[in-house]
């Protein structure tokens, strides 16, 4: 009930957040009343010009289930009122169906035909508790005098899947035009298959165009080898059908294609029927429809047909795919590219991208439009084997201002003639792999490096290798030392090569050897012998004392030496110390941090186990947080054998941190728990309670749970009530773990 002091018509049109709270609440004591007089006051504010305020009222009258409210929101609807005013009742009579429309069947028996018609139509948005609770109202309804209710009492039944079936059979043969389409398409929703009977018969009875369009998408929905069977028959009857619409056979067909399409047995039955069909399509006017699906159809029934070659469609199809901006993501591009197939000849092709090229300067704007054009093409010669006409096009475009897609999609597409095997293109298409080394493009030219990569032609490396020494951008470098290693992997020749290459007073030069000889996968036990191991030490040691030597060599060769973790051979296994050696080298005289790690992480791979070393660097002043994060994720690598603690020779170095231990004759290069007074996990722990860095913190935990999982748990569980998040998180990440 409204206050005295409260003025809701005035509060209502200067709805604020401040006044909003109080005004739901007089809205609220409204609804929970009796009074006609204040409901239809509240309601007549639904006629306000303040949207917000109107809306915010509608939500609150939905959710009443006042039935005084119901009354007064059905004489508007049926009332000579504004339309704004029935359309927000009709609406909110619509939304309480939603959430509950038992509230209707009380207004089925009403007489007067304005009531009939709006509950006929409402009844289809409603909710009923049981399901079938409406179907003694559209029985009912579905034999009204009135046309209008009898149609919509048809069509709620198919919205509310109430499988009425005689009673839409009856309305199918013996009713209306109106009447009839709304059964049509409740039979088509409830998808019923016994029911295409009783629609094959209306279809040949009736010549209404457009009833026969709707039993056609009827029983496409119903679906049905039946329903596929009748679809296909009408398509392929005689074209002076002309009051069957072969369009619309053709769209529906497809629909039962799309709805089907992981049923492969069933997919190629459709295909197989619709390749049977002779119908006559103007492909040209393709454009003149606006359903998309009709246009997918249509595309579809096309790329299926026996078509000639007509360079009129081929035009059109470019033209269309461009304008549409078409991408291999959408059905489109399938049915035009299998289409393009059937209607070109290569020289097409060829004609359409050399015109392209040739307005390229008018076109700049748009080169994303294009690329459509240029893929699709180009996909369709390689996937035909028209090796000839590619080699063509990429010797004419090499050298001309084109869009960088086309020289790319060129070169990807000659791919498939060394595959191939057609030695004379083979070798034209090489050559201008080399030419487009040297294009001013990065994309090109890592593109040109993938298609000279995929010759197998080892003697091809040297020009790749050529154009590292200049290349500046890191993406086009890391491209040119993956065919590099393509090229040359397991070869002994190329790999003293750039081992040899080392001697280089270009340190350029020497980062780039050594980052390809750190991919190389050479067998040391097989292909290099005893001198060739002596000397690719030698060329490492002089890198490693040199003074002068950059840093981003040494971390490169700390990096190379885990490579050496493979020499297996008994006359060989010394030489592995001989590395062992050089980085402790490494790790003695220099103090940067990716030197220092490369070479922790090597000394793991070469079977070192004194975790010594390891917590000298972390412990020494600083060193970044990061830094000794990923060397603690080491020392959970070094994992404990009986998590004891031990005593070693090298105990006193760790509260010494002013001597080294990078030494190779104070090392226990077959420790399992050296490192300290106390072992990793125990020395980790110690870390852990005097560090305040999360991320050390992080790093720990998830060592420690490496070590030696039982005693982490123990550990863990502390960091599940952590005040800082990320702790926490960790902490449940790592006891979900199971054992």
């Amino acid at each position: 009930m409204q206050t005295n002091n409260y003025n809701i018509e005035e509060e209502f049109n200067k709805i604020s957040s401040g006044n909003k709270l109080r005004l739901i609440s007089e809205i609220n004591g409204i609804l929970q009343s009796d009074n006609e007089e204040e409901l239809n006051r509240l309601i007549g504010l639904l006629d306000t010009g303040n949207n917000a305020a109107a809306e915010m009222l509608s939500n609150a009258l939905s959710e009443s289930s006042n039935h005084l409210l119901n009354n007064i929101l059905f004489k508007i609807v049926t009332g000579n009122y504004n339309v704004k005013m029935r359309s927000a009742a009709f609406d909110i009579l619509k939304n309480k169906a939603k959430r509950n429309g038992n509230f209707l069947i009380n207004y089925c028996a009403d007489t007067d035909l304005q009531y009939r018609r709006f509950v006929s139509e409402l009844l289809r948005f409603g909710s009923f508790t049981p399901h079938g609770a409406p179907s003694a109202c559209l029985r009912k309804f579905c034999a009204d005098e009135d046309e209008i209710v009898r149609a919509n009492a048809a069509e709620s039944i198919g919205f509310l899947k109430l499988k009425l079936v005689q009673t839409l059979k009856k309305m199918l043969l013996n009713d209306s035009f109106l009447v009839k389409a709304s059964a049509i398409f409740s039979l088509g929703e409830l998808k019923i298959e016994s029911t295409i009977a009783d629609l094959k018969y209306e279809f040949w009875k009736n010549r209404d165009d457009v009833v026969r369009k709707l039993i056609i998408d009827a029983i496409a929905k119903i679906d049905g080898r039946a329903g596929l069977n009748f679809l296909t028959d009408i398509a392929g009857l005689d074209n002076k059908c002309k009051r069957i619409d072969k369009i619309y056979l053709i769209k529906n067909i497809y629909r039962i294609y799309i709805e089907n399409y992981k049923n492969t047995k069933y997919k190629n039955a459709v295909i197989k029927k619709i390749q049977n069909i002779n119908i006559k399509i103007n492909i040209l006017k393709l454009e003149f429809y606006e359903d998309k699906l009709i246009r997918e159809a249509i595309l579809f029934y096309f790329s299926l047909s026996n078509v000639k070659k007509s360079i009129k469609i081929f035009n059109f199809l470019m033209i269309y795919l461009n304008k549409n901006l078409i991408t291999p993501d959408n059905a489109e591009y399938k049915y035009i590219k299998d289409s393009l197939v059937k209607v070109a000849y290569p020289f097409y092709i060829k004609k359409y991208l050399e015109y392209m090229s040739a307005s390229f300067e008018t076109k700049m704007a748009y080169s994303g439009s294009f690329f459509n054009s240029y893929s699709i093409l180009i996909e369709i010669l390689s996937e035909n084997r028209y090796f000839n006409e590619i080699a063509v096009l990429l010797n004419y475009f090499k050298d001309r201002k084109v869009f960088v897609e086309l020289n790319i999609a060129l070169l990807a597409a000659s791919a498939s003639i060394i595959n191939y095997g057609a030695p004379k293109l083979s070798k034209s298409v090489l050559k201008n792999a080399l030419f487009l080394l040297n294009d001013s493009n990065g994309d090109i030219r890592k593109a040109a490096a993938d298609l000279i990569g995929k010759s197998k032609k080892i003697n091809f490396a040297k020009y790749i290798y050529n154009k590292t020494i200049s290349e500046n951008y890191p993406d086009v470098l890391d491209n040119y030392i993956k065919n590099i290693i393509i090229l040359t992997n397991n070869n002994k020749i190329y790999f003293k090569f750039f081992i040899n290459s080392l001697h280089s007073n270009d340190t350029r030069i020497k980062e780039i050897s050594l980052r390809i000889i750190k991919e190389f996968k050479i067998s040391l036990n097989k292909h290099l012998n005893k001198k060739d191991i002596i000397d690719v030490y030698n060329i490492f040691k002089i890198l490693a004392d040199s003074k002068s030597e950059s840093e981003n060599v040494k971390a490169l060769l700390a990096s190379v030496i885990s490579n050496f973790s493979n020499i297996n051979r008994a006359e060989y296994k010394y030489l592995k110390e001989e590395f062992l050696e050089i980085l402790f080298e490494l790790l003695k005289e220099s103090d940067n941090e990716e030197v220092l790690y490369n070479s922790l992480e090597s000394l793991i791979k070469l079977g070192f186990k004194d975790s010594a070393v390891f917590f000298e660097t972390i412990l020494t002043k600083n060193r970044s947080v990061m830094f000794r994060f990923k060397v603690i994720e080491l020392i959970g690598k070094l994992r404990d054998s009986d998590n004891h603690d031990s005593d070693n020779t090298n105990a006193d170095n760790l509260d010494n941190h002013n001597t080294t231990i990078y030494n190779k004759n104070t090392y226990n290069k077959d420790a399992d728990n050296a490192g300290g007074i106390h072992n990793n996990f125990n020395k980790l722990l110690e870390i852990l309670r005097s560090s305040d860095e999360i991320l050390i913190k992080i790093s720990i935990l998830r060592s420690l749970y490496s070590i030696d999982e039982t005693r982490a748990r123990a550990v863990i569980k502390n960091y599940l009530s952590d005040t800082n998040e990320d702790l926490r998180n960790i902490a449940e990440e790592l006891l979900k773990i199971k054992k």
